[in-house]
């Protein structure tokens, strides 16, 4: 693991704060510099140069694998001598400054361990560095920490040596226990050593299994390039397409109540999504489209994301982790050769309901696609039996009543509807007349323009229920 300081710049700092200087400085040559090493391995020789940038390959998991970071290796050379100077009472000041450093903690698969600010005090004879440059290697079996670490001197509370580490990613479940072994030394090879090296740093780390997904083969489509899985579905014009499904593996531990769904834009085009609890760790994300109605020949995409996240406990690093995954859900509408400009709506037949005690206004919004310039006519036409012609009331006022075009989330109609009318003639008071209670049925005439220039007429059915 290492980043590599300028010897020049390395040479004045270590001059400056710990005085082991002798005649000039830079270039690892008279002067004393400060750089750092790659991660190392296992002491095997390498060819690996004092800048290269690769990384230790890091000791198998317990699932066979390494939670961070792996590649090649720098060697350290097994025969050694050492001088009287050593780096001791190492803390980690990101942590808890006034204990000996350790690493411990709980994560979740794809989290990244906490970065660490390893703080040792310089003891001894600092006049060993006069000449010299010193490296730092930090040999991390597991692979816990990114390479290129970055080491400097301090002088405050006193003499000695900062080298932070930033955490790598975790990839592999599993417990993770050991040391890391720091090397400071005067040599690439690490053949002259500082007294007491390699320190050891005791780390635990426990690696819980994160959140994992299964989407059926019918329904894997290919996800955009922010997103890591992708659910298709397609059908005939008009036609609801099939109910694809998600099986989510929820993160160890957590319960079902951790889970939730975004399923994108709540004003452009998204899937409905239902969640079920299995009630054996893991759960059934079903995704239906109840917006089917859309336009022929074409494909409608929507971002989301799949979230599990808990209340914060303090000191648990993996109750802090919000584990996400980002799914991509596509919806493909076929073209029907058989049925040129067909007008389709959603839904299929306008059912209304309202109570008789109300004369208030409501709206029903319909639906539509395959037509050009569709409209309803400005009147309906009832479907009444005998009973419902003799009792309906006798006013010019229509209980439903078109009310035109409306944008919505698609091309759509509104129709207006109450099951009571109040009246005020002239010199009269107020008069309430009210459908019985019942079910009326009705249609309405609309007119569309084809792709072809003709103008056609249909008619669309609907009903109003009267509730007590």
């Amino acid at each position: 693991m290492m980043g590599r300081f300028a010897s020049a710049m390395g040479s004045l700092v270590i001059c400056a704060l710990l005085g082991a200087c002798g005649g000039g400085g830079g270039g690892g040559g008279g002067g004393g510099g400060l750089a750092a090493l790659p991660v190392v391995g296992n002491g095997q020789p390498s060819a690996t140069s004092p800048g290269s940038n690769t990384t230790m390959p890091g000791m198998p998991g317990p699932s066979g694998g390494t939670p961070g970071a792996s590649g090649g290796t720098v060697s350290v050379d097994p025969n050694f001598t050492t001088v009287d100077l050593s780096i001791e009472s190492v803390v980690d000041i990101f942590s808890n400054p006034s204990l000996p450093a350790s690493i411990k903690g709980t994560y979740y698969e794809g989290g990244k361990l906490d970065d660490v600010a390893l703080l040792g005090t310089a003891v001894g004879d600092l006049s060993v560095l006069t000449g010299k440059t010193l490296f730092v290697i930090v040999e991390d079996p597991a692979g816990l920490f990114s390479p290129n670490p970055q080491a400097s001197p301090v002088s405050s509370p006193k003499a000695g040596l900062l080298v932070q580490l930033v955490g790598a990613r975790l990839k592999t479940p599993g417990i993770f226990s050991g040391n890391l072994r720091v090397y400071v030394c005067l040599d690439v090879r690490c053949s002259t050593r500082l007294g007491n090296v390699p320190y050891n740093i005791p780390y635990n780390v426990v690696v819980k299994r994160g959140m994992k997904l299964e989407i059926d083969s019918a329904f894997q489509g290919t996800p955009e390039a922010t997103d890591k899985w992708a659910v298709s579905v397609r059908s005939k014009f008009g036609e609801p397409p099939p109910v694809a499904k998600i099986k989510v593996t929820l993160p160890e531990g957590r319960p079902f109540s951790s889970l939730s769904i975004y399923t994108g834009d709540p004003l452009g085009f998204h899937p409905d999504a239902m969640v079920t609890n299995n009630g054996d760790g893991t759960a059934m994300v079903s995704l239906s489209v109840s917006e089917y109605v859309r336009k022929p020949g074409l494909r409608y995409s929507s971002h989301m994301v799949i979230t599990s996240a808990v209340p914060l406990s303090s000191g648990d690093q993996s109750s802090k982790q919000v584990l996400s995954e980002n799914v991509t859900f596509t919806y493909g509408v076929d073209i029907d050769a058989s049925l040129p400009d067909p007008v389709v709506f959603l839904p299929a037949k306008l059912e209304l309901s309202n109570s008789a005690s109300t004369a208030d206004i409501r709206v029903g919004v319909v639906k539509y696609a395959g037509a050009i310039d569709l409209t309803f006519a400005t009147q309906i036409e009832w479907l009444l039996t005998p009973e419902q012609q003799a009792a309906f009331p006798q006013v010019g006022y229509p209980f439903v009543e078109p009310k035109g075009y409306l944008q919505m989330y698609a091309d759509s109609q509104q129709l207006a509807y109450r099951s009571c009318i109040d009246v005020a003639p002239v010199g009269q008071g107020v008069q309430r007349f009210c459908l019985p209670l019942g079910t009326y049925e009705f249609r309405v005439a609309y007119q569309y323009r084809r792709s072809d220039g003709a103008v056609l007429t249909g008619y669309y059915p609907g009903s109003l229920t009267v509730t007590p």
